[in-house]
């Protein structure tokens, strides 16, 4: 007997099952991020923004554009563009700035002084670079540039009188500027003296519109300007590019 039980023993430990593995720890969850909330946009100072808009259009009022510093329009408000970023009153005021040079330099482009019309444009580039009309101002300062140029001062006695002389000047002058196809500049000293000098001028014989722009000054004067063509002549010494 205790030889037969110990058989049994032997036999039940040999077919037992194993005890099965633990499972594994369940993953731990991403942390969930939390949105912040948005940064409220920095309080204006609507007092001293009202100030610097004030000043500016003061000094733009009385001329002083780039000078002098610290006085002028153009530190005003691009002082007033650092206490309200992208304000549009003080963008108005950079761009009017800037069409205030655009205009210096088409009027000295009328005078003929050029170095002085491109000046007066870097000028406005600085303060505006993307306003559109500094490219069609410059377009036309390096046409006047480039043109030949005839000037014929008018007397301003006979002017007033409208002198059948002067008529007849005029007429001379408009052919030219009809046969050459030129941009006549006319400067008088009001528009009625301008219309006079360019009806004489329209008159005169050939089938060519004469075109032409009045500017307001004195002494009165008649600017023929033609473009050099291709098929100009170069000049002494030069050869053709």
């Amino acid at each position: 007997m205790r030889g037969a039980g110990l058989t049994l023993y032997i036999s039940l430990g040999a077919c037992s099952t194993p005890a099965p593995e633990p499972a594994p720890p369940p993953a731990a969850a991403a942390p969930v991020e939390v949105p912040q909330p948005a940064k409220p946009p920095p309080k204006i100072d609507m007092d001293r923004l009202d100030e610097l808009l004030e000043q500016g259009y003061q000094a733009l009022k009385a001329g002083r554009l780039l000078t002098p510093i610290d006085n002028c329009a153009y530190d005003y408000y691009r002082e007033a563009l650092k206490v309200a970023p992208g304000h549009p009153a003080a963008l108005h005021g950079l761009e009017r700035i800037a069409e205030r040079y655009v205009a210096m330099a088409e009027q000295a482009a009328e005078r003929g002084q050029y170095e002085t019309a491109r000046k007066m444009l870097e000028q406005a580039k600085m303060v505006d670079p993307n306003l559109d009309s500094i490219a069609a101002a410059q377009t036309q300062i390096d046409l006047r540039s480039a043109a030949q140029r005839q000037r014929a001062p008018l007397d301003a006695t006979q002017l007033s009188a409208r002198s059948p002389d002067l008529s007849g000047q005029l007429k001379v002058l408009g052919a030219q500027a009809k046969a050459q196809d030129a941009w006549v500049v006319i400067r008088a000293r009001n528009d009625a003296d301008g219309r006079w000098i360019y009806q004489q001028m329209a008159a005169a014989p050939g089938p060519r519109r004469i075109r032409a722009e009045l500017t307001l000054g004195s002494p009165p004067v008649v600017d023929l300007l033609r473009l050099p063509s291709v098929t100009d002549p170069a000049p002494a010494g030069e050869q053709p590019q």
